[in-house]
């Protein structure tokens, strides 16, 4: 074998084993089924929509997946708890972005949002502004008793609290807070007169909004929530000083979670989310799809903790 010949095979050598190297480094995931956090009990808005996306992504993935509720300190024990897993990609938590960053900055937590790893969000909503039916006509109508008066007000905390804060400032009113532990509850309480108010997702509404018990006169959504027909935003009302919060809703992986492993995770969720059968599915629960892959909803979520950081005074101020 000539000279330049023994050198050609030795590269080609070099390149093959690298390659293989490289191949073995691609794990062999998932093997076991997977394990998705949800930070409350069984029938929120967030066990709704995280059951609508899990027959797909379970498909996808090819092994099964089991919801776990952890209720609890608006959700402190379960972001203490993921933060603390193994980072493997078989324990993964579903929340919207805002929640646990509003809950980290509001009190003591063991954990920081900014270090779990997103695999991508897939769902966007923002709250309304809901009265009871027999009351104003609309939001002018309402803010000029709210000036006048100190109305109740009911939400849950978290996002719901902050879009609450953020509402007083920037009409200089107050209202009389009224704490819930879900959409549902205070909306039945609007409905049977029991405060004036609710602020919540339009998803946890409509089923009173079809029985016209109670009424939208405004939304956050920075557009228009696409189930909220007719029903017009802040900014189409004349005031750009409301800021709205989006909640994009998707999965978490615990912190150093290999990225070879969340490329995988975001693989399947963006095929997921594509669908057909869970876009009929999504439509018909009320889920308005919005699909952000890993890096973009990382970015997403920086602009959280930016939003956050800028309000947090208006936050803790409760």
């Amino acid at each position: 074998m000539t000279k330049p010949a023994f050198k050609f095979l030795i590269i080609i050598s070099i390149i093959f084993t690298v390659e293989v190297a490289k191949g073995a480094e691609i794990p062999n995931f998932p093997t076991k089924p997977i394990h998705i956090i949800i930070p409350g009990a069984a029938g929120g808005s967030n066990d709704r929509e995280t059951r609508t996306i899990a027959p797909f992504f379970e498909k996808l993935l090819g092994t099964r997946i089991i919801i776990d509720y952890v209720p609890g300190a608006d959700g402190a024990i379960a972001y203490n708890k993921f933060y603390k897993a193994k980072p493997d990609g078989y324990t993964l938590l579903s929340i919207s972005t805002l929640s646990p960053i509003i809950l980290e900055m509001s009190r003591e937590v063991d954990y920081k949002t900014k270090d779990y790893a997103l695999v991508g969000t897939w769902n966007a909503k923002s709250q309304g502004v809901f009265v009871n039916i027999d009351t104003w006509r609309n939001f002018e109508e309402f803010l000029s008793d709210a000036r006048r008066k100190k109305l109740s007000l009911a939400t849950v905390g978290g996002v719901g609290l902050l879009q609450f804060k953020l509402l007083e400032n920037a009409f200089d009113i107050k209202f009389n807070y009224v704490p819930y532990k879900s959409g549902g509850e205070s909306l039945s309480a609007l409905a049977g007169k029991h405060v004036d108010v609710v602020l919540t997702y339009s998803a946890s509404a409509l089923p009173l909004l079809s029985a016209k018990k109670i009424k939208a006169i405004a939304t956050f959504a920075p557009d228009h929530d696409p189930f909220l027909q007719g029903v017009t935003n802040f900014p189409d009302l004349g005031y750009s000083k409301v800021y709205s919060l989006v909640a994009r809703g998707g999965f978490f992986a615990p912190p150093k979670t290999p990225s070879k492993i969340i490329a995988l995770l975001e693989k399947a969720l963006s095929r997921a989310v594509k669908d057909g059968e869970f876009l009929k599915i999504a439509k018909n629960s009320w889920v308005a799809v919005e699909f952000l892959n890993s890096a973009e909803a990382t970015k997403t979520l920086q602009k959280d903790y930016d939003i956050v950081s800028k309000f947090r005074q208006v936050l803790t101020s409760y």
